[in-house]
């Protein structure tokens, strides 16, 4: 293996600066003024992703599985590994880093012990501006248009032309990656194959994978407020879901169900049929947006909006529904399985989570859900 330190430092200057995404998982790039590791590829070359090399350095209580279900642990190991004997960003002076925030923006560095020990493991000065998420894409699209680019920054799945931002912008990283190279960087190495999938455009690596678990997203809920207005969460029909949903909503005491009819959509919709994103059909792909059962779905949240069951400001996508679902002004809201421990530890609040109802049933509306597909969200992080 060569020297860890050197690797690293070549990793991140490489083409001018560094790049981060992460996409469903994650990826690590390198950018610069369109700079590349490899050089020029074909639109369709093949990539050869990095080998999957497992560490060995903490056994998990839950050992991962060949179909991709990742190692999981009981709690904190009791004797931490130390993964690095030197700091891992020393030599790299200040790095920049551009990312959104679900949480309140934490204090600056200076107000921030826990920043300020950071630095000093890393080696290394990290000048973060975080931004909060509703405001996150236009603020990305602000800095990539001008050109003052940041080390790092998370780049956002809804961010259009992402591939030609990546491959534009952001070097090719194959000739560190690919294959058997990654070994270079052991922790790399122990990243999922299938996570570097959303990482290679037109047979190069553009940026590094942070791993997602395949639960994807979790319609979170506020138990403890069910149970306190005497409600169900076992869900056999639409018509339940519809009925928690009233039963969550006093607008006179500022209570709501819901903050974000996209995910409400999604989570009707896997009542319906709809398939996650894609599926097959007489050797075609079919979009979730083509099916009769996505219109459906449409069309009952339009319903529950005209009831008064979301929160008025839902519609802007500008809302903290993270702070909103804490302080208890909404009490169900979708989000990424990740989200759980955050939210129940943030705002110290009952979170549990809603199962799609099974079944076809039929009710007192037109068609009531069947079984529920599971939906990834996919954000990526990309620094260049």
């Amino acid at each position: 293996m060569t020297d860890a330190r050197f690797s690293r430092r070549r990793f991140l200057t490489i083409g001018g600066s560094a790049a981060l995404l992460a996409a469903a998982g994650g990826l690590t790039a390198a950018c610069g003024g369109g700079g590349s590791a490899t050089g020029a590829r074909s639109a369709t070359a093949k990539v050869t992703y990095p080998s999957y090399i497992p560490t060995t350095l903490v056994k998990p209580d839950l050992p991962a599985t060949p179909d991709g279900v990742l190692a999981g642990f009981y709690r904190f190991p009791d004797n931490p590994v130390t993964a690095f004997d030197t700091k891992p960003g020393e030599g790299l002076g200040e790095i920049s880093v551009l990312t959104n925030m679900f949480n309140p923006v934490p204090p600056g560095v200076n107000s921030n012990a826990y920043w300020q020990q950071l630095n000093d493991r890393l080696g290394a000065t990290l000048d973060i501006t975080m931004v909060p998420e509703a405001d996150y894409l236009a603020k990305l699209s602000t800095v990539i248009a001008s050109g003052d680019l940041p080390d790092i920054m998370l780049l956002s799945a809804r961010l259009a032309n992402r591939a030609d931002i990546l491959t534009r912008l952001c070097a090719d990283l194959s000739g560190l990656l690919s294959g058997d190279a990654v070994k270079a960087y052991p922790f790399l190495a122990n990243i999922p194959t299938d996570s570097w999938a959303t990482t290679g455009y037109g047979g190069g690596i553009y940026a590094i994978p942070i791993p997602r678990a395949i639960v994807g997203t979790i319609m979170f809920s506020r138990d403890d407020l069910i149970e306190e207005r005497g409600l169900s969460k076992e869900l056999s029909s639409y018509d339940d879901f519809l009925a928690l949903a009233k039963g969550l909503t006093d607008a006179s005491k500022n209570r709501w169900a819901f903050g974000n009819p996209k995910g409400v959509i999604a989570f009707v919709g896997s009542m319906l049929d709809v398939p996650n994103k894609w599926r097959v059909e007489g050797g075609k792909f079919v979009s979730e947006l083509e099916v009769e059962g996505r219109k459906e779905a449409v069309a009952r949240v339009a319903e529950m909006v005209k009831a008064g069951l979301f929160h008025p400001d839902s519609a802007g996508g500008k809302l903290n529904l993270r702070d909103l679902f804490g302080n208890g002004t909404i009490a169900l809201t979708p989000d990424g399985y990740a989200a759980w421990d955050i939210l129940a530890d943030t705002y110290r609040v009952d979170v549990g989570g809603l199962v799609a109802p099974g079944g076809k049933h039929r009710g007192g509306t037109p068609h009531s859900p069947s079984p529920p597909s599971r939906r990834r969200t996919r954000t990526a992080y990309a620094g260049c």
